[in-house]
């Protein structure tokens, strides 16, 4: 059964980001009834056929940051009950999806399957991204008008969030490229792929995280790997050559104007996000209430509607209060040290860089693929061993 909840992880994250472009409430809901039952179908099943449980010590952290928006509702202590209620949900939905990944990829051979699938799904639509970009006028699958502007790409509507997407999705194939020589060159042309997509969307953080990561893998594997420096050094040029070529098809001459302009919203939000935690430090103006509180702390107004901080790591203290923003601090230090080490998991910790200056982590469909993965790397750390003697051998020589 777990194999096949594993596959309908995978579907859920398919609706997820096929629906992000969606400004309607209604993706949501449908995403987190997927998640909650899945959930159920899962418990079911180990009710059925008792099995070993994993407990990540992470999985309390997120049902305390869940319990913090139910008692934020309990005590009347949110500026917007309804926005509140949709932010618990949120969590809880991330919180069952770190837990199931946690148990179902335990299996190493199930965890490897998965990711396998997943970097396809990512290549996919990011190759749709940019010939979208190139050719739908605007529209989300040469379908769909929606009132966006700008670097519209494949089902996200704003390229820092695409980026994000990719940068989660981009060390597994970085992964293989340079520690499996038989496939460096097929895995090669993914990550360089991957890379030119992001180049083409324009996005200067996602660029440059982008360029963070793969630097750190390659020099995480480069102490690793048991080749001769003259071979190590050899594969490391041939993924460079491979994304400058692939990085040169996509453009980078919009990306590079972009880096000379500044963005001085994004100073005024924080400023006005600081107030908002300085104002209420421990106990916030409520999960998901940005929106709502910003208008009394407002510095200027330009006619748009300001719907998020611009910096999760701000907009968290501010709805949640600082032990809040401490808690997931907290989960985000314990996952990022294990990501590192694993490479293929290093998207992780550099979506949390992205946060301080962008709101990644604020999208159902970039979180649900962020705590699917981070519950996969804990399941890594502290494998279970499986029942099945096919099982247990796949995992002896794993470890």
């Amino acid at each position: 059964m777990d194999d096949k909840l594993s596959v309908a992880v995978l579907v859920c994250l398919v609706f997820a980001i096929l629906t992000a472009w969606i400004g309607e409430p209604w993706p949501s809901y449908c995403l987190y009834a997927i998640v909650f039952g899945i959930g159920v179908t899962w418990l079911l099943g180990r009710l059925l056929q008792p099995m070993p449980l994993r407990m990540s010590p992470l999985v309390w952290i997120l049902s305390a940051i869940v319990a913090w928006g139910m008692g934020q509702l309990l005590l009347g202590l949110t500026v917007n009950r309804w926005q509140t209620m949709n932010a618990v949900l949120f969590w809880l939905a991330n919180t069952v999806l770190f837990f199931l990944s946690n148990q179902l990829f335990s299996n190493s051979v199930r965890r490897d399957r998965f990711l396998k699938r997943l970097l396809w799904l990512g290549l996919i639509v990011a190759l749709t991204a940019v010939f979208q970009l190139f050719t739908a006028e605007g529209k989300i699958f040469w379908l769909f008008r929606t009132p966006y502007s700008g670097f519209i790409m494949g089902p996200f509507p704003y390229h820092n969030h695409f980026a994000a997407f990719v940068v989660l999705i981009l060390p597994i194939a970085l992964n293989v490229s340079v520690r499996d020589r038989g496939r460096q060159l097929s895995y090669g042309l993914i990550v360089g792929a991957l890379a030119a997509a992001v180049v083409a969307s324009a996005s200067r953080s996602g660029a440059a995280l982008v360029g963070l990561e793969i630097a750190a893998g390659l020099i995480m594997t480069f102490r690793r790997t048991a080749a001769s420096l003259q071979q190590r050094m050899g594969r490391i040029m041939v993924l460079i050559c491979l994304i400058a070529v692939s990085g040169t098809i996509a453009g980078w001459d919009v990306l590079w104007e972009r880096f000379h302009h500044g963005d001085s919203v994004r100073l005024r939000l924080a400023e006005s996000s600081v107030e908002m935690v300085r104002s209420a430090p421990w106990i916030g103006s409520g999960l998901g209430t940005w929106p709502s509180a910003y208008p009394m702390y407002a510095h200027f107004d330009d006619g748009l509607f300001a719907n998020q901080a611009h910096s999760d790591w701000l907009q968290w203290p501010a709805e949640g209060g600082i032990p809040f923003a401490l808690a997931l601090l907290g989960f985000g230090v314990a996952i990022s040290i294990p990501a590192v080490r694993s490479i293929w998991a290093i998207g992780v910790p550099v979506v949390l860089i992205q946060c301080f200056i962008d709101y990644p982590l604020q999208k159902p469909a970039i979180a649900a693929v962020f705590f699917v993965l981070a519950g996969a790397l804990a399941a890594q750390r502290s494998p279970v061993r499986p029942r099945s003697p096919q099982s247990d051998a796949a995992a002896v020589c794993r470890h």
